[in-house]
């Protein structure tokens, strides 16, 4: 299995399903840990894999994405009134988060397992199931 280092932020992001850093984070991370592309319409299915899964193997995360801390970071993020307040609220949480409940700096992930993750075709899961599906897309001009 790969290992592949994340940030404490970018782990409990994966364990939590809140979007603490950002989009791109989310697909490398939880790609990773599945061993396969992840499409987003796939990523509610593959949280509630990688959630018990990685709370076994990182325990604080259990404590640190608690009801009771993501309380704390709603309450925090209601109050503020601009993105750069919310992204400061963000910071003081994770800071929260590493003092009070151990969450690390970084980690190194591995990939999980088959008995752990279940591989789904993009095309037969949710509402993509059955469709005929056509991508459209553009190419740059390398002008």
């Amino acid at each position: 299995m790969a290992l592949k280092t994340y940030t404490g932020v970018q782990v409990l992001q994966g364990y939590t399903g809140n979007l603490l850093t950002s989009m791109a984070d989310i697909h490398d991370f939880y790609s990773h840990v599945a061993g396969e592309p992840v499409f987003t319409h796939q990523i509610p299915r593959i949280h509630d894999e990688v959630k018990a899964w990685l709370g076994t193997l990182f325990p604080e995360l259990v404590e640190a994405g608690s009801d009771e801390m993501l309380k704390i970071l709603s309450e925090a993020m209601r109050r503020q009134s601009t993105d750069a307040e919310r992204r400061s609220a963000i910071v003081t949480w994770i800071i929260a988060a590493e003092k009070f409940c151990g969450l690390k700096d970084r980690y190194d992930v591995p990939q999980m397992g088959p008995e752990e993750h279940t591989s789904v075709h993009p095309l037969d899961e949710g509402s993509l199931k059955g469709r005929n599906v056509i991508a459209v897309g553009r190419i740059k001009s390398e002008r």
